[in-house]
């Protein structure tokens, strides 16, 4: 009972170790998701919001290089590719921890609107995506003048 007392217990060391030896046991220390890890979630997370002339759709990519991006969109979807690759040449066995995993991607987003592709836009700032979907002309909000 004392080692709990001396001042040097860490009550999440237990449960560090312990999902280390789970990801050890499901192989999974070079994947991009930890075992105990929020299941649920795609890569990369994304925001999308609108207005009446556009969509714009922000994306966390820290630490892809731009030329490993791709961005295709068609209709309403939007698809992200791409592919993130290892900072360092270490041998899995040698990481003490691996929660920044490396591989290709992929993510799709459907919008809420036709996108006019000519006029897509893609800017990769400080690790954060940001891609403008101007709409498609069909799309817009027209407004028509009652005549007398």
């Amino acid at each position: 009972m004392a080692r709990f007392f001396d001042g040097n217990w860490d009550p999440y060391r237990m449960l560090f170790k312990l999902q280390d030896e789970i990801n050890k046991a499901f192989h999974v220390a070079d994947s991009s998701l930890p075992f105990l890890a929020e299941r649920g979630t795609s890569f990369p997370r994304v925001n999308v919001w609108t207005g009446p002339e556009q969509s714009v759709l922000s994306a966390e990519v820290p630490g892809i290089a731009m030329d490993s991006i791709e961005v295709m969109v068609e209709g309403d979807t939007l698809t992200l590719k791409g592919e993130r690759k290892p900072q360092d040449k270490v041998a899995p066995e040698r990481y003490y921890r691996c929660e920044r995993g490396h591989g290709t991607f992929g993510r799709s987003v459907r919008l809420p609107h036709r996108v006019d592709a000519a006029r897509v836009t893609a800017t990769l700032r400080n690790g954060i995506l940001e891609i403008k979907l101007p709409k498609a002309q069909e799309e817009r909000l027209h407004k028509i003048v009652v005549k007398n």
